[in-house]
């Protein structure tokens, strides 16, 4: 007997597991961004954010910063596709430009789906700077859109959900093991 759960933002049996450090922070309206860098697009990256005068932001990996006060401070973030970044900027209400990593199907799909929440949109390196523009324009209409799509999307935390769900199979399977070990 197996447990099988597909925990997603979108199309998911259950919404994101969000890290406690995440779940219990105060949301605040920052003015910087939250910038998550990875070796395959930092130099792009980089030079598209040096474009912009004046922007500020928090850049990460960043050992000496607190990440989870920074993520629900900021007024956006800028990072890879990843589903766990992107879940926890989506639990807390933050828009995000996504980069997928060339070659990542699972990446590329994260982004495609953020852009279908109405929470955030996505480039990769060789337009950065068109679509790091595109996003600081429009970043105040993200999570304002009606829509109307066929798409589940599960912004919030469904740490609880999951919980329940993995309890419920162990006290299922508890019993059938005890049955199997008798009758062996």
């Amino acid at each position: 007997m197996t447990l099988d759960i597909i925990v997603s933002f979108y199309r998911g049996d259950t919404g994101p597991f969000i890290r406690e450090e995440i779940r219990s922070r105060v949301l605040v309206r920052g003015k910087k961004f939250l910038v998550y860098t990875k070796p395959s697009f930092h130099e792009s990256l980089m030079n598209a954010l040096a474009a912009f005068d004046g922007l500020e932001y928090d850049l990460f990996p960043d050992p000496s910063k607190d990440f989870p006060e920074a993520l629900a401070s900021c007024r956006g973030v800028i990072a890879g596709a990843g589903h766990q970044i992107i879940s926890e900027a989506l639990h807390l209400g933050k828009p995000v430009l996504a980069i997928p990593a060339t070659g990542q199907y699972e990446q590329r799909l994260n982004a495609i789906m953020l852009e279908k929440s109405g929470m955030g949109m996505h480039a990769d390196s060789r337009n950065l700077s068109k679509a790091l523009g595109r996003f600081l324009d429009t970043i105040d209409k993200f999570g304002t859109q009606d829509l109307r799509s066929s798409e589940r999307f599960h912004l919030k935390d469904d740490s609880n959900t999951i919980l329940t769900m993995v309890r419920e199979f162990v006290s299922l399977s508890i019993p059938m093991r005890r049955a199997k070990q008798k009758t062996a």
